[in-house]
């Protein structure tokens, strides 16, 4: 009984003041965000008459648009030039229908009172809705020329450094999986953050915008907080009229597309009829979020059991469709008669299926348990992904004892082969290079936050690239490769895989990894790429001086042309190579927190960043570092065998358990 006279007078209040008041109610909870007005910019590159045709176009056209909005999302125009209005709208994706368009309706009216003569305007209305109008097409335009930031004045419980990165993995993700929305192009999520329980965010971009648009407006606006608001404890971005973002300690967006109803209320219940209204309301409410408890975790179950194969290979039926027998694979290979390369854990050969499709086929060592533990890390893996810049797993073998892996035959062999080979490397002038560059960062971006499975290879490398018939790169060998849950942001492993010179400083010496240990890697593959020179110590006026080392020496000297490949020299564009070194010096740093990730790499790689950060010391810098001190200092901890290369590269996979 004690709630019952705050109920009655609540229910009171809201049939006092009428249906309409439940909406403008709902959305004081629905929509809270900082600040908490209606904000209107209003151009001042044009302006019209009170009585004009224009007037009366826009009059039109923005007390109309809310119906006319699908989805939470409107373009049109109205009228001929020179007195064409054009407008566009877009509301919060967890926005129910009733409510944005109320929103949107009230953000208009409210538009054209602030700019009552201006031929351009932008307002906004919590973050919840964006109305634009202008005298000029907008549809499909980036416009970031206004950037409102808000934050809480609460501090974070703990230090921005420990924050950062998961926070700033966490908005990436989000970013890139918003600009690939076909529709609304929205997303929200939460992430964990050690100390720190849950963080959620919201980020949405104009529908109308492409992917890359949209990508580089959220990944920008990521930048923005960081640069203003660095441990505060949530905040806003809007980047007028394309973007914007928001991210809390609390859950301030509705996952649920449920709408609540508005209907005009009875007169207040008795205490009793108050129970059974609270009852009525709270049991389905529960009952309704139990069975979609219930529902997600079959479903999650259930695609595990499609993703992942079996503990046993033995389980494994021949139904699968990738799945080969082996009389199949010796007809392919003519009996294993061609060999391609040799690797630690066995041999790869040239095929040719039934149908004319060239193959690569990993042939493993019947006796090689850490071969087994590959042969199963490998199919888990490649099953889940596909991408342009991978290469494609075509089938798998297990028959009598055999443990055999399918590939697409790549040609042109590795990348390896053509950067320590004179005579080829001539072959790779800077746009090959450059391509092959950018190709390699749209596969570890694919791997890191687009795939199904959150991927890190671990072991990026030349050898480990392949490069296809128009040199476009392919990432292979996944037998090191390592799941990560979307909410990790680093883990500690007990053994390390991998190669000396390409794994990240804080891998080596603590066992650390993160999706970090790849920028690092791809970071001295891009420094090979444009040196035309082997990673390692280099003979430099006859002393001998480490790649990455020698690419910061000169960097600081400002004589960074030293490191670019002679054969590049007076024939490419300068600008592009030292933006490649750039970043590759970004991506090197020792400090983990400072190196990119892979989505900020593959913005600055196609020039959609507005300026590239100074890069700090990188690991390495001589032969007396700490950080070679410490790995000479802990030889008990196993590396990954080093092996010849092959002509696709398929047969190196340096793999320890894990």
């Amino acid at each position: 009984m004690a709630m019952a006279s705050p109920l009655r007078f609540f229910l009171a209040l809201v049939a006092q003041f009428g249906t309409s008041s439940i909406t403008l109610l709902f959305l004081l909870f629905y929509c809270p965000a900082i600040p908490t007005q209606v904000n209107a910019f209003c151009y001042d590159n044009g302006n019209f008459t009170a009585n004009s045709s224009y007037a009366e176009n826009r009059r039109l056209l923005l007390s109309t648009l809310h119906s006319k909005a699908n989805d939470g999302f409107f373009s049109g125009s109205i009228g001929t030039s020179p007195d064409t209005v054009y407008a566009l709208s877009f509301c919060r994706g967890d926005l129910p229908a009733q409510n944005w368009k109320g929103v949107m309706n009230s953000t208009a009216i409210k538009l054209m009172v602030s700019c009552p003569y201006q031929k351009q305007g932008i307002s906004y209305e919590d973050s919840c809705c964006i109305v634009r109008y202008s005298d000029r097409p907008i549809d499909g335009i980036l416009d970031m020329s206004i950037n409102e930031i808000a934050y809480n004045t609460r501090n974070l419980s703990l230090s921005w450094d420990r924050f950062n990165q998961t926070w700033r993995n966490h908005m990436e993700s989000l970013a890139v999986n918003a600009s690939k929305g076909s529709r609304r192009k929205f997303a929200t999520g939460e992430a964990t953050v050690p100390g720190l329980n849950t963080t959620y965010a919201l980020l949405q971009c104009s529908p109308d915008l492409s992917e890359s648009d949209c990508l580089r407006c959220l990944i920008n606006s990521t930048s923005d907080y960081q640069n203003c608001c660095q441990g505060k404890s949530g905040g806003v971005v809007i980047r007028m009229p394309s973007c914007f973002l928001r991210w809390d300690l609390y859950n301030f967006y509705v996952s649920s597309q449920a709408t609540a109803p508005t209907p005009s209320l009875p007169p207040p219940p008795d205490d009793g009829a108050q129970g059974y209204l609270v009852v009525s309301i709270v049991v389905p409410a529960i009952c309704f979020l139990i069975i979609v408890i219930l529902i997600t975790i079959l479903l999650y179950r259930r695609r595990l059991k499609l993703k992942v194969p079996p503990a046993s290979t033995e389980e494994w039926t021949a139904d699968d469709s990738r799945l080969f027998m082996l009389s199949e694979i010796r007809a392919a290979t003519n009996d294993f008669s061609e060999i391609l390369g040799q690797g630690g854990f066995g041999k790869v050969y040239k095929g040719k299926l039934a149908d004319g499709q060239q193959i690569a086929v990993k042939r493993l060592e019947r006796c090689s348990n850490e071969g087994k533990k590959q042969f199963k890390n490998e199919i888990t893996l490649m099953a889940g992904i596909q991408h342009k810049n991978l290469v494609k797993l075509v089938g798998f073998c297990f028959e009598e004892g055999e443990r055999i892996l399918i590939y697409e035959f790549v040609p042109y062999a590795s990348l390896d082969r053509f950067i320590s080979d004179p005579n080829k490397r001539v072959l790779l002038d800077w746009t090959k290079r450059y391509r092959i560059i950018k190709g390699i960062a749209q596969g570890l971006l694919y791997l890191h936050v687009d795939s199904q499975l959150r991927i890190i290879h671990r072991d990026l490398k030349p050898a480990n690239v392949l490069l296809d018939d128009e040199m476009n790169p392919k990432i292979a060998d996944f037998g090191t490769a390592r799941l990560f849950a979307s909410d990790q942001s680093r883990e500690r492993t007990r053994k390390i895989a991998g190669t000396y010179g390409y794994m990240a400083p804080e891998y080596v010496i603590r066992g650390e990894i993160s999706l970090k240990t790849d920028v690092y890697s791809f970071g001295v593959v891009v420094l090979e790429i444009i040196s035309g020179q082997k990673n390692g110590y280099l003979n430099i006026a006859g002393s001998l001086v480490h790649l990455v080392s020698y690419a910061w020496k000169n960097w600081k000297k400002g004589t960074v042309m030293n490191l670019v490949d002679p054969f590049l020299k007076d024939v490419s564009p300068v600008s592009e190579m030292l933006d490649c070194i750039h970043i590759a010096l970004l991506c090197v740093q020792e400090d983990v927190v400072c190196r990119p990730t892979m989505a900020s790499v593959t913005l600055m790689l196609n020039h959609e960043s507005h300026s590239l950060p100074t890069p700090s010391r990188p690991a390495f810098i001589n032969n007396s570092s700490t950080m070679e001190n410490q790995i000479q200092a802990q030889p008990e901890q196993p590396l990954a065998r080093t092996t010849p290369s092959s002509i696709n590269e398929l047969s190196i996979s340096n793999m320890y358990p894990r």
